[in-house]
């Protein structure tokens, strides 16, 4: 069986869909996957070896870099895929978005088979109408996969059980969890020094959120810094990280914001080596996770597994895969009296972590989950 599956640029889907190939294959299921933006679909025909898109490749390169793009660019650019993607069994579109439409409406004209993949924010933070436009896809997808089980509960709700025979869970693995064990000594005092000024070693570091995108709350997070004691703001070092989903005007806003914040701190926007990324994980004391909306992230599930972590979660989010890890809850309102005692008492605290590392690799293993990608797909 050999499948095409669209991800979007955004975030680390094409790192989860590298394992997710590996492990597919032994099923004889062969994955092809390209990134959902111009210059990942450029890049793909680029590579591709037969005569027939060679020379489609290079009349859309050079359309491509004319001064004429939009729209006449992607309709272009939508033939070449409908052409392509007639050589596939299936059609997988993951976190499907309103730039997925033109082309998934081509795969209903053309009765091509294809499958959504439902990995959070596109039904999380859905307004009415744009549930409706995905309802419509919804419902001529030949099956819907979600990738926790939060969302597919949410899936249920939203459209009162209507995709219930064609829905399945579908859990990644976290490969980012091996990443972590494989982190030394010296990677640490290396990120340190890299990343982290005026850091000194007895300071607590506090982790605010994953990501670059508003509805992570980054402004709450650091108004309840700001209302920590100073004895308390004295012994912690905050880290920002905001890798990915960066607007300029909303980094503005938090590089003005935070400056009061009245301890040392870094906001992290460059981008990251798998080794830098696993060596912030390891080295945060206290991770808080206050996002508007999430189906349990590859981040979360990393930070719960290392077990120097205190991880700080929002009561409005809810895991049940997880339910018997230990992490601290609260609300908005509290958040700051939480930290507090969180970082006066850390030591007391950390201890009861011990027990997540075990939880978080059983439920995160490729070979454990991959069953269900497969059971999906056929």
């Amino acid at each position: 069986m050999n499948i095409l599956i669209f991800y979007p640029v955004w975030g680390h889907q094409e790192y989860l869909l590298k394992n997710l190939k590996k492990y597919l294959n032994k099923y004889g299921i062969n994955i092809t996957y390209i990134s959902f933006d111009e210059k990942g679909i450029q890049n793909f025909f680029s590579s591709n070896n037969t005569l027939f898109f060679s020379f489609f490749c290079r009349v859309f390169n050079s359309f491509y870099n004319s001064k004429r793009r939009s729209n006449y660019k992607i309709i272009f650019c939508n033939y070449l895929l409908k052409k392509y993607i007639e050589r596939f069994d299936l059609v997988d579109f993951n976190v499907p978005k309103n730039c997925y439409y033109r082309i998934m409406s081509e795969c209903i004209t053309s009765k091509i088979d294809f499958d959504i993949t439902l990995w959070g924010s596109e039904l999380l933070r859905a307004n009415d109408r744009e549930k409706k436009e995905l309802f419509f896809f919804l419902s001529k997808s030949r099956r819907i996969k979600c990738c926790s089980p939060t969302l597919y509960m949410s899936l249920k709700e939203s459209y009162c059980n209507f995709f219930s025979s064609k829905s399945f869970t579908t859990i990644c693995g976290n490969s980012n969890i091996t990443n972590v064990d494989k982190i030394t000594e010296s990677d640490l005092i290396a990120f340190k020094n890299k990343y982290l000024k005026n850091y000194r070693n007895e300071k607590l570091i506090v982790v605010l959120g994953y990501n670059a995108i508003p509805a992570q709350n980054h402004i709450l997070m650091i108004n309840a810094v700001k209302k920590l004691p100073f004895p308390v703001k004295d012994n912690i070092y905050v880290i920002l990280p905001m890798t990915y989903g960066l607007c300029d005007n909303y980094l503005i806003e938090i590089k003005s914001n935070i400056k009061e914040i009245g301890c040392d701190f870094t906001i992290l926007t460059e981008y990251m080596s798998e080794t830098d990324v696993a060596a912030l994980r390891k080295i945060t004391n206290i991770f808080v996770e206050m996002q508007t909306s999430d189906s349990f992230s590859s981040t979360v599930q990393t930070y719960l597994y290392c077990e120097n972590t205190v991880s700080i979660i929002a009561d409005w989010l809810v895991y049940p895969l997880v339910k018997d890890a230990f992490f601290l809850r609260t609300s908005k309102g509290n958040l700051s009296n939480c930290l507090n005692n969180t970082i006066s008492c850390y030591e007391q605290i950390v201890p009861k972590c011990k027990g997540n590392s075990a939880l978080i690799k059983d439920i995160t293993s490729w070979d454990k989950v991959s069953i269900n990608w497969f059971n999906a797909y056929n």
